[in-house]
């Protein structure tokens, strides 16, 4: 306190007494109110910090919260997702389930040797972007004695039946009343087709219904050992698997429309395929 003895001695000298009372009384104000805004400040840092952990902390306790969000979120999706696949594998089971039953009609009715039905599905992408189609057998009845042909055609490029390819394109139909007449039109039908035994073969195809392109075809075959019966002309063959082609297509068809308008399907998720129209007629399974 030496510089308010000094303050106090020359102001006593120049303003006399209340002068040098007045500037002491000054200098001990600003003493305190600069210690007052010192601890003021002090005060804001240690508020300012406060809040600032307080912000932290809920700013965890927010991000915690998100994560339990996500967590319940992706729990409850797996369980949905379980549930919608365990829908289309019961969709896709009444389907195949259908489509067995009706090339086993079919080989009942016809008595051949054996009756498929061949899908086209996506297989792989060339090296400049264009589509390498395949087709596979999903479905084949044999008669007896007779052996299956299912893994012989899995996962083929679709250009590898091209004759039989070209005419589902244009025709939609293939009868063959002699395979051996296949031997000049395509080398490579004919080999396969001469490979398990068959004479005789019925071919149609299996349509999208909205885009008109061929999904797939059911296919009859005769061998020696199971020709054609006396009065099953050729016309009644070709007309007996083009009814279950349009059965499976109509099938088919309806599982498209159910995935398309699931929300609007559901109350109808128990019918069976055998009761829906199918196109313009009950199917009867005959």
């Amino acid at each position: 306190m030496i510089w308010l003895d000094s303050i106090a001695t020359t102001e006593w000298v120049k303003y006399g007494v209340e002068g040098a009372i007045f500037l002491i009384a000054i200098a001990i104000l600003s003493v305190f109110t600069y210690r007052i805004k010192k601890q003021v400040d002090e005060n804001i840092k240690r508020s300012d910090a406060q809040e600032e952990r307080v912000t932290e902390r809920q700013r965890a306790v927010d991000e915690q919260l998100q994560q339990i969000i996500a967590l319940v979120s992706h729990i409850q999706d797996e369980r949905n997702d379980r549930s919608h696949k365990a829908k289309e594998e019961a969709k896709s089971r009444e389907i195949d389930n259908y489509i067995v039953d009706q090339l086993q009609g079919l080989l009942v009715s016809l008595h051949c040797a054996r009756t498929y039905y061949v899908c086209y599905h996506n297989g792989s992408w060339s090296n400049n972007g264009m589509s390498l189609q395949k087709m596979s057998i999903s479905a084949e009845r044999t008669n007896l004695d007779v052996s299956s042909i299912t893994k012989e055609l899995q996962q083929m490029p679709r250009s590898f039946l091209m004759y039989f390819d070209k005419q589902l394109v244009e025709n939609n139909r293939i009868f063959c009343s002699d395979v051996k007449d296949l031997e000049q039109k395509d080398t490579m039908a004919y080999n396969w087709l001469h490979s398990h035994q068959c004479t005789k073969i019925a071919i149609v195809g299996i349509r999208d219904e909205y885009h008109k392109y061929l999904i797939g075809f059911v296919v009859a075959e005769y061998s020696e050992q199971y020709p054609p019966l006396v009065d099953m002309s050729d016309k009644k063959i070709e007309l007996q698997v083009s009814k279950t082609a349009e059965r499976m297509s109509g099938a088919l068809q309806v599982v498209h429309r159910k995935e398309e308008h699931h929300e609007e399907q559901d109350s109808h998720q128990d019918r069976s395929i055998r009761h829906i129209t199918i196109q313009g007629g009950v199917d009867t399974n005959d």
